[in-house]
């Protein structure tokens, strides 16, 4: 993975004309088999191709405030699940709070 340090902090995202450059200040991290990295998701990062003769696997998991709506919608997905379990469900934004329509009462 190749990140831009302290890019979370910009408070924009990458202009459209360097999005698909590679940025000269970006750092590419290694780690070990099993490492776990974790990040602002307002980091600037890229996935990097893999140098090695190995396959690579990566799993992305995201925790957020339940009335978020993700990116990636879990919930959505529940019904393809035969009898997840409660934690399964909590997991996958079952109790997560849904806006309703608001409307002007003034």
């Amino acid at each position: 993975t190749g990140i831009l340090p302290y890019s979370h902090l910009k408070g924009h995202r990458p202009p459209e004309e360097i999005r698909n450059e590679w940025i000269e200040e970006a750092e590419i991290l290694k780690g070990q088999r099993g490492s776990v990295m974790v990040m602002n998701g307002k980091t600037w990062h890229s996935s990097r191709p893999n140098v090695t003769d190995k396959a690579r696997s990566v799993l992305l998991g995201m925790y957020c405030r339940p009335f978020y709506i993700t990116q990636e919608d879990m919930r959505a997905q529940l019904a393809d699940l035969e009898n997840p379990s409660e934690l399964v469900q909590q997991l996958m934004g079952a109790n997560q709070h849904q806006p309703g329509v608001v409307t002007n009462r003034y």
